[in-house]
């Protein structure tokens, strides 16, 4: 009986087995469940270890190029408005100055600060849409102060035109050397980077506002060596025709020098210009050393550049000769076009500007081809044919009727008339047909440019005193 009771609080030695490896195998799952626990919790810590270090250095990344872009913006937003106040200082220098040497200095200063404005000016964010005629305005000077420099390197002097000229150019600059102080001001305070991705807006009036209520500062354009000298030379060439191998245009190039001794013409290399494929050749002529760039398609001579020893002698040349031999030799270049503006003689070179010329007389302004002269050896020595190659094409002028009187009534009471043409003018992206009057207020020079539709001004040049130029139209 105690046997059976002790039995009955025993264990069944079959049942007891069962139960242990029951257990162990959920011991063993539990293990199992555990580890992948672990193993997950660990590959989950390692893998946002892993996201979090690549996003801290993308933003780290991101942090640099963002400073280092704020500072490139700021340090060319300084550097534009040393140059620009450089500028304003020596153009008042170079007004007062007395010494040719003083002025020489002055003027090649000019020059490069000018280059250098827009140069900083290209690596900022608003340069194109913002003050483009600014900048183009700084250039003018700088070239203007080139031409001065010949003036000089030739013996001349400022001449009170001159003077006048720089001058004036000095007040224009104030205002905008007065307004980009105020941007360097603004701009103190924001991120200038943050422009571009439009978190913020550059502190900057996009047309130079002269602090005046209502009014807006306009840049003169000035010209110093002819009417649109400047006109439009960029995008393909709409010129059609034959395309030519380099061989087959050595006998044109040749052709360009008849009456000279021509020692050799050498092809150099082909190359891509503006989006034109371009030919370039070496000449070794009597006169001297050329280079000649000439298009495949037409096979018009696009560039000439010449260079030769030579002593002071006495001119060859008169303006007349110099007119007929820029006439002539445009036409062996493959230019139909007749000249419009003419230089003085500079260190006995002469400067022609010419352009096709309709039957009704309207000057093509875009098609410009520009000619050097030399008046001692009678020759070419120079040939820029980018404006006419780039925009000569067929055009659809048909004239209204003729309005002249009436758009020379919008003209200024203080203008007087000297002379009117019909002109076509670059403007922008557009060609407008305009009536163009020579005109004079006292002792300065204007073209005024009336539309000859809408009779509405589309332009004014106002001419340097120094260039020592005029139309021959």
């Amino acid at each position: 009986m105690e046997m059976n009771e002790r039995i009955g609080f025993g264990s069944n030695p079959e049942k007891s087995e069962k139960v242990e490896k029951s257990e162990k195998a959920v011991r063993i799952w539990l293990i199992i469940a555990v580890c992948v626990a672990i193993v997950g919790i660990v590959s989950t810590a390692v893998l946002a270890v892993g996201f979090n270090e690549r996003e801290n250095r993308s933003k780290r990344t991101v942090g640099l190029y963002s400073t280092a872009l704020e500072n490139q913006y700021r340090s060319s937003l300084y550097g534009l408005a040393d140059a620009v106040k450089n500028v304003e200082v020596n153009l008042g220098k170079a007004a007062v100055s007395s010494s040719a040497e003083t002025q020489r200095t002055l003027l090649l200063k000019l020059a490069m600060e000018g280059e250098a404005a827009e140069s900083y000016a290209s690596l900022l964010p608003f340069y194109k849409e913002d003050i483009s005629a600014a900048i183009k305005f700084i250039n003018q000077i700088s070239d203007y102060s080139k031409t001065l420099l010949k003036k000089l390197g030739s013996g001349g002097f400022l001449s009170s035109e001159d003077r006048a000229a720089l001058y004036e150019m000095k007040e224009t600059v104030s205002v905008l050397k007065e307004n980009l102080d105020k941007t360097v001001t603004g701009a103190s305070d924001i991120s200038l980077s943050g422009t571009i991705e439009g978190k913020s807006e550059f502190p900057i009036n996009g047309d130079f506002s002269t602090g005046q209520e209502d009014e807006t500062f306009e840049y003169p354009r000035l010209i110093y060596d002819g009417p649109f000298s400047d006109g439009r030379t960029e995008g393909k060439s709409k010129l059609a025709g034959k395309t030519f191998e380099p061989s087959a245009l050595k006998a044109k190039i040749a052709s360009l020098f008849s009456g000279c001794e021509i020692g050799n013409v050498r092809f150099v290399n082909s190359l891509n210009v503006k989006g034109m494929l371009v030919h370039s050749f070496s000449v070794s002529a009597e006169e001297g050393e050329f280079t000649v760039d000439t298009t495949a398609v037409g096979g018009y001579v696009m560039q000439l550049n010449g260079y030769a020893e030579r002593e002071t002698a006495d001119e060859a040349l008169d303006t007349a000769a110099c007119l007929a031999r820029a006439e002539e030799f445009c036409k062996k270049a493959g230019y139909d076009v007749k000249p419009v503006w003419v230089s003085k003689s500079v260190e006995g070179y002469v400067y022609v500007n010419l352009c096709p010329v309709t039957d009704d007389g309207i000057i093509i302004y875009p098609d410009l081809v520009k000619v050097t002269i030399d008046t001692v050896r009678s020759c070419v020595t120079g040939l820029e044919g980018y404006g006419y190659v780039v925009n000569h094409t067929e055009r659809d002028l048909s004239l209204p009727e003729n309005l002249a009187d009436r758009a020379g009534e919008r003209l200024s009471d203080n203008l007087t008339i000297k002379k009117v043409s019909l002109a076509l003018i670059p403007e922008s992206d557009k060609e407008i047909l305009c009536y163009e009057f020579e005109c004079a207020d006292g002792k300065d020079e204007y073209f005024v440019y009336i539309n000859v539709k809408t009779l509405e001004e589309e332009n004014v040049l106002r001419v340097i005193r120094g260039t020592e130029g005029y139309t021959v139209i």
